[in-house]
């Protein structure tokens, strides 16, 4: 998981070669110690900047929430974090190192909490001590590095130190003369990793605690002596326990020994726990978990655990029994495994998890065996032996996370396969396995199955193994052919251009702690001969720009940084749509704003991200294109947190959005919305975003006429002014004249006159979020965003849609910018209304089976139920297939419409977009109510009566290879699209593509026959099966072909004896040819 450093640092330095207090403060800058910009002080008796860093005289107080990291060898003389009432973090990162006299990680007179992350780099005091006050706390975080330290104290006896002090070590090494754990307050001293050597004196004191953990850590001391109310402690892992090596004297007399055995997996042994030169007396009071008959004695000068029996193991070992770990049967001894013991499967056998199962202490998965897990598992620990498997099998909604407390132990010869088959829902990104410490590597031992086109992927988080997918394919790319033709040419000459939609982050610097994986769906990628020109896109999942890169700029989008950490991930800071409907806020405490991205993380109940639904894709390669179809939620979740139910807006909106690579550094968006509820929109950013100040600090907005540009703007954010205002582009480039590599975000203009929507002419609104002032030349941790955004005001009442075309363009510099964008005619006035036509939308057809549980709906071109609408035509509503967490399944044109609040809380588990049906049954052509082409059980209407279009075979036929059911254009029974022998009719009847000139269909076949002295014509050609209501099929005959009289000739059809194939039929007709010369024969089929 990537790691986030705060984002402002407060800082207070008192020198005391001054002869007073010199307080230093942090700035600006980013929170490394080595930034001298960051640092103040009032030695002249208010804050100016800093000239010189903290020396060896200073004492550096941290307070105020903030974080600093030691990335550079410094000395000094105190560090006090924090030293008010707030909370501090100190980091030890790689090349960094601290000399100080005192180090106080908490502060007995304040109340605050403090914290240190010593991830490397090296600390050496006189005296470091965790001396918290009141219920807060001090921690100290040792996982590589060195610490060296005369005085170590864990928890203090001043007066106030009453909070709780805790060391973590699990890696690096620390070197001290002196320990002391314990004092006025708890004090814990925990090693799992590492060195610990206690070169003289070691006490644990009233309330201290010391703890070693498993067989990885190694602790020496001279000398070892306790206080009363002291414990010594000791965690097994699950192949024992290391010993603490002691030199002097030990006495444990004061001290409580706790033994915790419940990670052991091992058999019946001893552990030497603690070895001394001299053991004066053992604890009065010793307890053991976690194990049967254990004992903890002394034996000689070294405290002894005795472990008499191991736990009891129950084994799966019934070949031939149904598999299912929840079978009594299956298991010797007979029943299910539960409580203390471990559960193994037997080498080569496959036992599968099909319900939740009582929690054992551990699996141990045989030599050559699989584990199969369908439902969720929670185990203390999990042991793989050689080639053994995991088999982690999704259900339509997911799958509970595999949860292993404590630790797994496996290697490479252990794979894990993950089965995708079954899995419809909207979650791209989600724990399979919650256990810590896993390896990087693993990824390198999963497979994956069923997934088809989904392009699964698994990264390893601090927490356990995630897994990535893209969203559930639509179940036709027809969802997505609406968009209207481009306006300006391509010019593709000497580019290259790719589409993938795999995992492959972006590798920019992200104010966020998520992994990229939370939002990537789909990357685009342009190469151009000249390198300015080139650039990748990543777009989210809810179909937004998150990030977009280019050679000479880098990252482009802006780092999504929040003074509240993690609320606005890849939400507020990108390239989207955004759709406000001011009627609907009646105060301010009540937004109602879509994004095009998804929600704020402002309700508890998320964890994650959650972006909007993408309800259909299609990728165009041939057209160098991918489009998306997103239903997009209310963004403001604190409208669902607060006590007024009245503002719990709904959404009612679909945004389509179109990418396309038009050639030589210029993209085309295609932005559309369709508003098919009863809020009443009338205000779009189409777009809104910006740029990363850090890239392109500098913003160029065009005069009118496109050819000029103005000098860089410097205002804060609220600039507006209408299009025909400017030249309707800005550019950003990284220099003031503009001289260097530079890119254009194109709007464009309006219409002359406005479309009869608009309320109001376009604007464009531009300005630095949180004013210019604030720049720093670190990106992550400040609001590094240049605000740019395209205003719509335009009136969309139910039923209507709206599409707005927008570019970015990617050049040398401003002029090159210019240059390019008037020759290649790229500022339009690109605003129109949808315009979609019962006639003129091709159709979805779709079948449906089972009813409850077996539900099923699937697009079926062959013989389908009924049909869909592909696009929105006017006044439709649409149709979606809802998943929610339970499995349920059901159509409806409101996802909201089973009682659903919150569409993020996980309920939600599936949604797909199948088409769009009326309100109205129309005239022109057959409907039927989806009340009675469904079952009651899979269709919530939610108030509405919906009409959906039916058809005959013969229609249907069309819908297929044309997408109408219309007997015009293409589809016409007379037209002949493939230019071969037949036409449209004529390859219905007979079974040929229409749009295939080498496939007519079969072909009827004649010969001649004697049978019984009669010499016959034996005619036979392919029927459809059950075609009689449609066609009719005729064979006629003709004694010339001059006189073109073709009469129905006088044959004899026999019986059908059989099917050419499912659809087809074959038809035997014979014609008398006595006492005649000529006869010609031919097939004549006429529609009804």
């Amino acid at each position: 998981m990537v790691r986030k450093f705060g984002s402002a640092l407060g800082l207070c330095l008192m020198v005391a070669a001054s002869g007073h207090a010199v307080n230093f403060t942090r700035d600006s800058g980013d929170t490394n110690w080595s930034n001298l910009d960051q640092w103040n002080d009032n030695s002249s008796g208010s804050y100016q900047n800093a000239t010189n860093f903290p020396t060896s005289g200073d004492t550096v107080l941290l307070n105020a929430g903030k974080t600093v990291t030691v990335d550079t060898h410094a000395t000094i003389n105190t560090m006090v974090a924090p030293n008010a009432t707030s909370d501090a973090v100190v980091e030890f990162v790689s090349g960094g190192g601290l000399t100080a006299n005192s180090f106080h990680v908490g502060n007995s007179s304040q109340a605050g909490n403090g914290t240190v992350n010593h991830f490397a780099g090296s600390l050496a005091a006189t005296t470091l001590s965790l001396r918290p006050t009141g219920t807060k706390t001090g921690t100290y975080n040792l996982y590589g590095g060195t610490v060296a330290a005369t005085n170590l104290e864990v928890g203090n006896s001043a007066v106030g130190a009453t909070g709780t002090a805790t060391f973590v070590q699990s890696g690096g090494t620390v070197t001290t003369p002196d320990v002391d754990i314990g004092g006025s307050g708890p004090g814990t001293y925990e090693i799992s990793g590492g060195s610990l050597d206690a070169t003289g004196t070691f006490d644990i004191l009233t309330n201290g605690r010391f703890m070693v953990v498993g067989t990885s850590a190694v602790v020496t001391a001279t000398a070892l002596d306790t206080q009363p109310g002291s414990t010594m402690a000791f965690k097994l892992d699950a192949s024992g326990i290391g010993t603490m090596q002691v030199s002097g004297s030990v006495d444990l007399a004061n001290a409580s020994i706790a033994v915790d055995g419940a990670p052991y997996w091992g058999g019946a042994t001893n552990f030497t726990l603690l070895d001394a030169g001299i053991l004066a007396s053992m604890a009065g009071s010793v307890s053991i978990t976690g194990l049967a008959n254990a004992s903890v004695s002394q034996v000689g000068d070294s405290v002894v655990l005795n472990v008499v029996e191991s736990k009891t193991t129950s084994v799966f070992e019934n070949a031939t029994g149904d598999g299912l770990w929840g079978t009594a049967g299956n298991w010797s001894p007979v029943g299910v495994p539960s409580g203390a013991v471990l559960a193994r499967i037997g080498n080569g056998l496959a036992a599968t998890f099909s319900t939740n199962q009582p929690v054992v202490d551990g699996i141990i998965i045989g030599s050559n065996a699989t584990l199969v897990v369908q439902a969720g598992v929670a185990v203390p620990e999990l042991r793989f032996e050689p080639l053994s498997s995991l088999k982690l099998v999704l259900s339509s909604v997911g799958l509970s996370p595999f949860t292993v407390s404590s630790g797994v132990v496996m290697d490479s010869s252990n794979p894990i396969c993950i089965d995708g088959a079954n899995y419809e829902g909207l979650d791209c990104y989600f724990p399979l396995i919650l256990a810590d410490n896993l390896p990087s590597s693993l990824t390198n031992q999963v497979s994956f199955a069923g997934f088809g086109i989904r392009e699964p992927a698994v990264v390893v988080e601090d927490d356990g193994l995630w897994l990535r997918v893209i969203a559930m394919p639509s179940l036709s790319e027809r969802l997505c052919s609406l968009v209207p033709a481009s306006r300006v040419a391509t010019d593709w000459s000497n580019t290259t251009f790719s589409v993938a939609r795999k995992y492959d982050p972006s590798g920019s610097a992200w104010s966020v702690s998520f992994e990229e994986a939370h939002v990537l769906d789909t990357t685009l990628i342009q190469t151009a001969a000249h390198p300015n020109q080139s650039w990748e896109l990543r777009t989210g999942i809810g179909g937004f720009i998150y990030s977009l890169r280019t050679g000479a700029l880098g990252e482009t989008v802006p780092p999504s940084w929040r003074s509240t950490q993690d609320t606005s991930p890849w939400n507020d800071e990108v390239w989207q749509g955004v759709a406000v409907g001011p009627l609907n806020n009646p105060s301010e405490g009540s937004p109602y704003f879509m994004h095009q991205s998804g929600v704020y993380l402002k309700d508890p109940v998320l964890t994650k991200p959650f972006y909007s639904p993408q309800v259909a894709s299609h990728l165009d390669m041939e057209n160098r294109s991918f489009t998306t179809v997103n239903w997009t939620p209310q963004a403001h979740v604190n409208i669902y947190v607060d006590e007024n139910p009245t503002n719990d807006w709904k959404s009612y909106l679909l945004c389509y959005t179109r990418y396309r690579d038009m050639g030589q550094g210029v993209i085309e968006v295609m932005m559309g919305y369709y508003n098919y509820g009863p809020d009443h929109l009338d205000w779009f950013n189409m777009p809104w975003g910006g740029v990363r100040r850090t890239s392109t600090e500098y913003a160029f907005t065009s005069e009118p006429g496109g050819t000029t540009w103005r000098i860089p703007m410097t205002n804060g954010w609220g600039s507006s002014e209408d299009f025909d205002e400017t030249g309707g582009w800005q550019g950003y480039s990284n220099t003031s004249n503009g001289v260097t590599p530079a890119m254009a975000f194109v709007f464009g203009q309006d219409t002359t006159p406005n479309l009869p929507g608009q309320k109001s002419d376009s604007w464009f609104r531009t300005g630095y979020a949180g004013g210019k002032a604030q720049y720093k030349p670190t990106e992550t941790d400040w609001r590094n965003y240049l605000v740019s955004t395209a205003v719509r005001r335009y009136n969309l009442p139910q039923g209507n849609g709206l599409w707005s075309t927008h570019f970015y363009v990617l050049g040398d510099d401003m002029q090159d910018l210019s240059d390019r964008i008037q020759a290649r005619g790229v500022i339009g006035a690109d605003l129109a209304a949808f315009d979609y036509t019962e006639a003129g939308t091709p159709l979805v057809a779709y079948s449906v089976s089972g009813s409850g549980d077996t539900f099923q709906c699937v697009e079926d071109g062959g013989s389908p139920d009924f049909f869909l609408y592909a696009h929105p035509v006017s006044n439709s509503f649409p149709i979606f297939e809802v998943i929610e967490d339970d499995g349920a399944r059901y159509l409806t044109w409101n996802p909201y419409a089973n009682g659903i609040v919150k569409p993020y809380d996980g309920t939600m588990a599936g949604l797909r977009l199948l088409g769009f049906t009326m309100p109205v049954a129309g005239t022109n052509y057959t409907y039927a109510a989806l009340s009675g082409l469904l079952p009651s059980a899979n269709y919530l209407p939610d108030g509405k009566t919906l009409f959906a279009r039916t058809a005959t075979p013969f229609e249907t036929w069309r819908v297929q290879h044309f997408g109408k059911t219309d007997d015009s254009g293409e589809g016409a029974s007379t037209a002949n699209p493939d230019s071969d022998s037949a036409n449209n009719l004529a390859e219905y009847a007979l079974g040929g593509d229409p749009l295939d000139a080498g496939d007519t269909g079969y072909v009827p076949s004649a010969g001649i026959l004697n049978e019984n002295g009669t010499n016959w014509i034996e005619y036979v050609y392919p029927r459809r099966i059950g075609s009689e209501a449609e066609l009719d099929y005729a064979l006629e005959t003709c004694f010339n072909l001059i006189s073109n009289d073709w009469k129905i000739g006088s044959t004899i059809e026999f019986p059908i004896t059989g099917s050419i194939d499912a659809d087809y039929e074959a038809v035997t007709n014979r014609i008398d040819t006595t006492g005649k010369t000529n006869e010609f024969i031919r097939l004549k089929v006429d529609a009804f």
